[in-house]
């Protein structure tokens, strides 16, 4: 079984209908914050866009 990291950026709903993109990385993940309030669309393309530019660590050439 290999364990698959977690992507460094995501996005979630809030209670009020908006969506936060987030730092997986940064603990507690509230303190990770970075795009408050926005709609469903443009948290799903920064976060695709983020994690782009962020790399998952390579397993295999730590």
């Amino acid at each position: 079984m290999t364990d698959t990291p977690q992507p460094r950026y995501d996005f979630r709903q809030e209670p009020d209908g908006t969506w936060t993109v987030f730092d997986t990385w940064v603990k507690p993940p509230r303190e990770g914050r970075f795009l408050i309030g926005a709609k469903q669309d443009k948290a799903v393309e920064l976060t695709r866009r983020m994690n782009a530019l962020q790399p998952l660590p390579n397993l295999l050439n730590p």
